[in-house]
């Protein structure tokens, strides 16, 4: 099951891959996520809680994570 997130800055909406637990990712895989959500204008803080719903991991550490 995909949810659908609201991109806040075009008002227009985005496909996240969000839904049942999976794997946990890789961090490589888990930074890669973060940066595409946010790369459609979501948060950090709402990238971060969706990519953590999907991942398995802790919302907080991904949030952390330096991104390029």
């Amino acid at each position: 099951m995909m949810k659908t997130c609201r991109v806040a800055r075009s008002r227009s909406w985005s496909r996240a891959r969000v839904g049942a637990r999976a794997r946990p990712g890789t961090k490589d895989q888990v930074r890669a996520a973060l940066e595409a959500l946010m790369a459609e204008g979501v948060k950090r803080s709402q990238a971060a809680k969706l990519v953590a719903e999907r991942s398995g991991w802790d919302r907080r550490a991904i949030y952390d994570l330096e991104i390029s």
